[in-house]
């Protein structure tokens, strides 16, 4: 009885078939040979691209088997790379703080200067008020002063016309004192 290793199995002749079905373009494949080349062909490429076929250091999809020694060393090189970059990151993070640091200065000064304004205007408010107030009660002091000034003008215009009845009065009587 011949051994396993001998008697070629389906899932091998399938395999058989597969490859024939690769190599030989004349041969038009069946819808079904042909799913199957496709399926070999992305099976090929997924085995190419396999981590499990890896030589010894954990899994990494960088150590395969078809790569060559200096991709190690490459590897080796990844933490020093992850470093350099991570304190470039810092850097350029410690620049853009102290921007942010300089920015939030700026912004409380100016807070400060804005309260200082609005301290300012609240009493420059106060001191417009207080002003208005003044105005309003010096015009009301001037009108009356001017009414007065106006009764005052009509007296003198009345003792004016009183004085020149008197004194056209005056001149009758003398002109008629002189004719008699």
């Amino acid at each position: 009885m011949p051994s396993s290793s001998q008697v070629p199995q389906s899932s091998d002749l399938q395999g058989l078939n597969l490859v024939n079905d690769l190599t030989e373009p004349s041969k038009s494949p069946t819808p079904t040979s042909n799913h199957v080349a496709q399926e070999a062909r992305a099976g090929l490429v997924s085995l190419s691209q396999d981590d499990t076929l890896t030589s010894g250091h954990g899994g990494h999809p960088t150590e395969s088997i078809w790569d060559n020694e200096s991709s190690q060393s490459t590897e080796e090189d990844l933490p020093m790379r992850e470093l350099t970059d991570l304190t470039a990151h810092r850097a350029v993070i410690n620049e853009k703080l102290e921007s942010l640091t300089s920015a939030a200065n700026q912004i409380s000064e100016l807070k400060a200067r804005i309260n200082h304004v609005e301290e300012s205007l609240s009493h420059s408010a106060e001191l417009s008020a207080v002003l208005l107030s003044l105005i309003d009660s010096f015009e009301e002091q001037l009108s009356s002063n001017l009414g007065l000034v106006n009764d005052v003008n009509a007296g003198i215009k009345g003792t004016a016309r009183v004085v020149e009845n008197l004194l056209a009065h005056i001149a009758n009587r003398r002109d008629h004192g002189h004719s008699g």
